[in-house]
């Protein structure tokens, strides 16, 4: 099996420079997008080509930032959308899909800043 995580900076970009042309040549069982920076209702129709694939999203609350996509050969199992914690979910960063015999996780980078500490 072969899985493939790739941040792209935005999902308009690839769509434009070949990705669904890339992605039936390289063909990856699954496949993780982070920060695709689009919202469902944004999607064009070129850019709803699943070419095969069944593709589940979390997208952000703010548009036209982060979000994260999971497209796959065989459709999951499961689909999770986040790990229930606002403070995290709301920027659409994770996605959890489970498969015959494992669970992915497609998690684009969180920041977490700490508060200070004195010592």
């Amino acid at each position: 099996m072969r899985l493939l995580s790739w941040n792209v900076n935005g999902l308009r970009s690839i769509v434009r420079n070949g990705f669904w042309e890339w992605l039936q040549a390289d063909s990856p069982d699954v496949l993780c997008l982070q920060e695709i920076r689009i919202q469902p209702e944004q999607l064009t129709e070129e850019m709803r080509l699943d070419g095969g694939y069944h593709v589940a999203w979390n997208c952000g609350q703010r548009k036209g930032y982060s979000g994260v996509a999971t497209l796959s050969r065989e459709r999951p199992l499961a689909v999770q959308h986040g790990f229930g914690e606002g403070r995290f979910d709301d920027e659409g960063r994770v996605l959890l899909t489970e498969h015959p015999g494992f669970t992915l996780v497609n998690l684009s980078l969180i920041h977490i800043s700490e508060p200070t500490r004195p010592y």
